[in-house]
């Protein structure tokens, strides 16, 4: 009877350490996951921010290169007016006089 009674202690500690290995297991895999979690969350906040910026990039250089353009086609028309009114100011000084003093004008 006391053989049993110590078979049945050793049986029931081997299922306490069987218990405690399996939660030291448990709490082995979940830190393993928490870190693995938190190593993709920091992974994909590094990619985010860098696809963030190569957008930013990429909108300033597309930025950048339309209002050159936009300086540039103001500079033309600026120069195309220019060059209107060196051929044309003198006519259109005339016809504005000529319609301040009520005469009529007509390419004269």
């Amino acid at each position: 009877m006391e053989n049993i009674i110590n078979q049945l202690s050793r049986i029931e500690e081997k299922a306490v350490r069987i218990m405690e290995a399996a939660d030291d297991q448990k709490k082995d895999i979940s830190q393993k996951m928490e870190q693995q979690t938190r190593e993709f969350d920091n992974q994909l906040v590094a990619d985010t921010k860098k696809r963030l910026q190569k957008m930013q990039e990429k909108l300033n250089l597309e930025k950048d290169k339309e209002l050159e353009k936009q300086k540039a086609d103001n500079l033309e028309y600026q120069n195309l007016l220019k060059q209107k009114f060196q051929q044309n100011h003198t006519k259109w000084a005339t016809e504005l006089l000529h319609e301040l003093i009520g005469v009529s004008y007509y390419g004269k």
